[in-house]
């Protein structure tokens, strides 16, 4: 929510998760921001960014970040959240 606030008109954040759990929680959060096109879930593993970012995948947003030159910047979370924990 943070970056989000943070976000020059046009902009967009992508968040990508595996965990199902974390991206429905995230996705009930900001559904405002997902409706407003300012933020993208994908479920996936880092290990596949680069096929996310692909232009020949059909995401919309991947293809407007290949417009833009690329990305303006990349925050990964590669830690276990407690919620995890303790399930």
């Amino acid at each position: 929510a943070a970056i989000l606030s943070r976000l020059r008109e046009g902009g967009r954040v992508v968040g990508v998760d595996q965990d199902p759990d974390a991206l429905e929680f995230c996705s009930a959060r900001l559904s405002g921001e997902i409706e407003r096109g300012r933020l993208v879930i994908e479920r996936a593993n880092f290990d596949f960014l680069e096929d996310l970012l692909d232009e020949d995948s059909g995401r919309e947003w991947a293809c407007a970040v290949r417009e833009r030159g690329g990305l303006d910047g990349l925050l990964l979370d590669l830690g276990v959240s407690s919620h995890q924990l303790d399930a």
